[in-house]
């Protein structure tokens, strides 16, 4: 998203928060022309060219709407984080700062409270105030879910399979049961821990 201007004359990158709002135009009328969203942005004080929205619009589709994947790599390290975590766990920034530096990525605090601050904007993650401390987690789906767990490290992965809900269904109606959600973890070695083996081996 650096590529877009600012209204004002400025070639710099436009704040994260205005950025959000040309996501915002598109999610709204995900259908929209480049032509429609620059005059919507000049409404909302963001000029851009009939080009640089061609190049938005052209890069919000390629990632089907996941912006994450449209950010800088710090972001994607925070959102990996907090996105292959169990469902229920809170996050401190502390937490994720530390989970990050385990994958090899030394982020500063700052960073990763604005980070945060721009996922939750967005509705990408959820904010919680508990007893003075804020926590955060990753919005999910409501749909129905699953998890692969490592037997040996216990990193937790979630995944989801739309075929998954029909196959619940079939074996609950052949035991005459009427299928409500299913719970199911899948137990395995990630590919960390298998590497490990072999060096031990």
């Amino acid at each position: 998203m650096d590529y877009i201007k600012r209204k004002r004359g400025g070639k710099g990158p436009l704040q994260w928060e205005q950025s959000y709002r040309l996501l915002d135009v598109v999610r709204v009328n995900p259908s929209i022309t480049a032509e429609e969203l620059q005059m919507e942005g000049a409404s909302i004080g963001i000029e851009i060219s009939t080009r640089t929205a061609f190049r938005f619009l052209e890069r919000y589709r390629s990632t089907k709407g996941d912006i994450v994947k449209s950010f800088r790599p710090h972001l994607q390290v925070v959102a990996n984080v907090m996105r292959d975590a169990d469902p229920d766990f809170l996050f401190t920034a502390s937490i994720i700062q530390e989970k990050a530096l385990e994958q090899g990525v030394s982020l500063h605090l700052s960073t990763v409270y604005r980070i945060l601050r721009r996922l939750v904007s967005t509705g990408t993650a959820v904010q919680t105030e508990i007893k003075g401390v804020t926590f955060y987690t990753w919005k999910r789906e409501t749909s129905h879910h699953g998890h692969v767990k490592c037997v040996m490290c216990g990193r937790t992965v979630e995944f989801q399979k739309d075929y998954l809900d029909g196959l619940a269904r079939n074996i609950c109606a052949s035991f005459d049961f009427e299928f409500e959600a299913f719970d199911l973890t899948l137990l395995a070695k990630c590919k960390h821990c298998l590497q490990f083996v072999e060096m031990e081996q």
